[in-house]
């Protein structure tokens, strides 16, 4: 009686996640490990892609979405897979805080804008933004209207931009808008706005709320 016996040697597969500069790609084992090591890489249009030391290839974004053939390697292993490289979509969010109380004539008013820069969906660093700038239109009760620009703006994640308003007598509306750009593979200056108004409710003649 014969039998025969198959050796699986094990499998490779290939992990996809998004990245400010494209995409990272990793290699992983029957265990879900990450690859990482000499001959660790891809093989892509008859071109190598080494990992870097934490396993991770980086692939940039397209003009267009494509879908690459490729082969896997790790060590003495290889195996056929492929991926889907998209193009970039970024969205500029944001919201105003401040305290509607603090906007008595000929007083300081203080107004942060808070963003958020997401490319396709994943936040990325507000650093990515180029020449920011902050537009303050206000209007009186009056319909006297003003403009004040703030540009060299320092942004970071990890703090908000601020403007400061001298409150003209009868404010009634203030509107912000901010304006910034990135740079893609599709558009080298592409424009990004996020702009929002609000109301001061006061009674005509006063400065009470």
């Amino acid at each position: 009686m014969m039998s025969r016996a198959i050796i699986r040697r094990g499998t490779l597969s290939l992990v996809q996640l998004p990245h400010q500069y494209g995409y990272k790609l990793f290699i992983v084992d029957e265990n879900k490990d990450i690859c990482k090591g000499p001959n660790t890489g891809i093989y892509v249009e008859d071109r190598f892609i080494a990992a870097a030391e934490d396993g991770s290839i980086v692939v940039s974004f397209e003009k267009s979405e494509k879908t690459y053939e490729c082969i896997l390697s790790h060590g003495s292993f290889a195996m056929k897979s492929s991926y889907t490289i998209g193009v970039e979509n970024y969205q500029l969010e944001g919201a105003l805080i401040f305290n509607e109380e603090s906007f008595v004539s000929g007083r300081i008013a203080k107004i942060l804008v808070r963003l958020r820069l997401k490319l396709n969906g994943v936040p990325v660093s507000l650093k990515k933004l180029r020449d920011p700038q902050i537009t303050l239109n206000t209007q009186t009760i009056s319909m006297l209207t003003n403009t004040k620009i703030f540009d060299g703006l320092n942004l970071g994640n990890d703090r908000d931009a601020c403007v400061e308003l001298l409150v003209p007598n009868g404010l009634n509306m203030v509107n912000i808008t901010f304006d910034g750009w990135v740079e893609t593979v599709n558009n080298p200056k592409l424009g990004l706005t996020f702009s929002e108004h609000f109301e001061i409710d006061r009674r005509l003649n006063s400065e009470k709320f």
